[in-house]
């Protein structure tokens, strides 16, 4: 076969997919549309929202865009039979559940190239989404579509139409190589991460966790559902080592805005502080350790405020944000990867030392299986120490941080306080640290990141001031943001790679004054203390690029105008893209 013919083949093959993947992604929508459409089906079409885009990020990823027919997919000319066959039974699954199929045909009955010509212009600027432009593409063909009403489906066919949509979506994945298929992945994430930030209504997250467990297998023997592949976040590897779900982030984000709307009626214990047998207390940051009954436990108390002058009712808004941040990190739902240590409640006390005023205190727990056999060290002072922690540990360890914060943040959540005292290590009777299980405390000041929110001020803390963004050190300082907390992971991200406190690597005296704090920052930022090649000559330049990005901020953590408002949902989705693209991927791109 000569050149020529076999390039007008290959294009008459690729239109034909164009025009059949474009009835699907029709398909979808006018499901999607559907009218009158039962409260209790609402989860359903959330799902179907999540396989079109998964249709839709294949499509794209193989070139099915009108303005790239002269450039016909190798993939589509290998396996077009099967694609067709695959998109073909997408659409019959639509007709399938449909009462009366006159009101829906999105078919395209002919496959053969002969008859089918490629589009000659492109119907809509790259500016339209892939949506807009593959339905452009389908309407253009002449071809209208009645909206379908709820009365036109087949109840008991609906959700088996779902199921059997998932299904189609896994098998034409598989077709790709293994380079497509991990940055379709990407894809997937970016959306899925989106679609998180977005839906911010409890009954719209009780439909995507209901959405999300459709398809899935049966509980394996640990109780761990097996996701499909569109329900996953984050995959390290093939084995869906160290993995984030969206399943358990919607589940996790759906408890606490429960728990911060409930207005007081939170049942979360409030412990007695006389029941708790205090050991000793982390002098450097407050952090009692004792035990409660048999169990190992820590207090972290909320910062002391009896010397601001807070309004009268201040006390109790603080008391219900105690509870709710108690009720969110007791939860059983709650996701290993936030690295959150569990909750077994909250204390009340008075405080002497100003008046009577109202102390609070988080009572927290390890793990059960790691009560006995290990104790908690802050990193903070280890930095201290020559430990000759080996490099790919280190690295592990900035990963899991970054996993972390990156959930927080995808549920709205701040955490406010990261730092390396913050980060608990565990310690085997050995004497070797725990690295690859960091607990992340200090959530005593966390809030939602909701406009509604009370933000509270910060008492003074010498060592905690010095990861706080100069932002927040001002006369007039701002509310705390998503940026606040990775400026403040940049920090710690430096000092594990060179293992010093960050005042010592920038030689800065302690304690600062407070309008000297931002002298750490620039000092960081200056190329002329060489931070950032110290850090490259340690564990390469892809880490220290990371980390400049985490303290500059800006473009790189998704913030496009100094203006930008950050608890604002696009703002956030934006962020979140960003930092799982520009930060947690490249970490997870270092190898040792």
């Amino acid at each position: 076969m000569d050149p020529v013919t076999a390039a007008g083949i290959g294009l008459s093959v690729t239109s034909i997919a164009l025009q059949v993947f474009s009835g699907c992604i029709k398909g979808y929508q006018l499901f999607i549309d559907c009218r009158d459409l039962p409260v209790t089906y609402e989860h359903l079409r959330t799902r179907l929202r999540i396989e079109q885009t998964r249709c839709l990020q294949w499509g794209e990823s193989v070139g099915l865009l009108e303005d790239m027919l002269d450039e016909p997919s190798k993939l589509i000319q290998l396996h077009h039979n099967l694609i067709f066959d695959i998109l073909q039974q997408v659409q019959s699954s639509f007709r399938s559940c449909l009462v009366v199929t006159t009101k829906f045909d999105p078919h395209i009955r002919n496959r053969s190239p002969s008859v089918l010509a490629p589009p000659q212009t492109p119907i809509a600027p790259r500016k339209l989404s892939f949506l807009d432009r593959t339905l452009a593409f389908w309407e253009k063909g002449g071809r209208v579509a009645g909206r379908l009403e709820w009365a036109m489906l087949k109840k008991d066919g609906f959700e088996k139409l779902v199921v059997q949509l998932i299904e189609y979506n896994n098998r034409i994945e598989t077709f790709l190589d293994r380079s497509t298929l991990k940055d379709l992945r990407t894809m997937h994430v970016q959306s899925n991460l989106v679609l998180l930030q977005v839906t911010d209504q409890v009954t719209q997250l009780r439909d995507l966790v209901q959405a999300l467990k459709l398809g899935a297998p049966a509980a394996t023997t640990s109780g761990v559902q097996t996701l499909s592949r569109a329900s996953t976040l984050v995959q390290e590897d093939d084995q869906g080592k160290g993995e984030l779900t969206l399943l358990s982030l919607a589940t996790f984000k759906t408890h606490h805005l429960e728990m911060t709307k409930l207005n007081g009626s939170i049942n979360i214990p409030m412990i007695s502080i006389a029941s708790v047998k205090l050991d000793f207390v982390d002098q450097r940051s407050m952090r009692q350790f004792g035990r409660l009954g048999r169990r190992k436990v820590w207090l972290e108390w909320r910062e002391d405020f009896g010397d601001f002058d807070m309004p009268a009712d201040y006390a109790h808004k603080v008391d219900q944000r105690i509870q709710a941040l108690a009720a969110v990190l007791s939860a059983k739902d709650k996701p290993a990867e936030v690295c959150s240590p569990d909750c077994l409640g909250y204390v009340r006390t008075s405080d002497d030392k100003h008046g009577g005023a109202d102390k609070f205190a988080l009572v927290l727990s390890q793990a059960k299986a790691a009560q006995d056999d290990t104790t908690l060290v802050s990193l903070r002072p280890l930095l201290n120490k020559r430990l000759g922690i080996a490099l790919d540990v280190r690295i592990a360890l900035v990963k899991r941080l970054a996993e972390a914060l990156l959930s927080l943040h995808a549920v709205n959540w701040i955490h406010k306080g990261i730092c390396s005292d913050s980060i608990l290590l565990q310690k085997s009777p050995n004497g070797f640290f725990i690295m690859k299980d960091p607990i992340l405390s200090g959530f005593e000041t966390s809030r939602p990141a909701l406009p509604d929110e009370i933000t509270v001020p910060y008492a003074r803390s010498e060592e905690r001031d010095l990861y706080r963004h100069p932002d927040l050190h001002t006369m007039d300082s701002s509310r705390s943001k998503r940026s606040h907390d990775i400026y403040s992971f940049g920090l710690v991200m430096i000092e594990i790679a060179l293992w010093r406190p960050i005042e010592q690597i920038v030689k800065l005296e302690v304690p600062l004054r407070r309008r000297e704090i931002g002298k750490l920052r620039s000092a960081v930022l200056d190329d002329q203390n060489f931070v950032f090649a110290d850090v490259a000559e340690r564990v390469g330049w892809r880490y220290a690029d990371v980390a400049r990005a985490c303290i500059s901020g800006g473009k790189p953590i998704g913030i496009i105008d100094d203006n930008d408002n950050e608890e604002d949902p696009a703002v956030g989705s934006r962020m979140i893209s960003a930092f799982f693209e520009n930060i947690l991927l490249e970490l997870r791109a270092l190898v040792v």
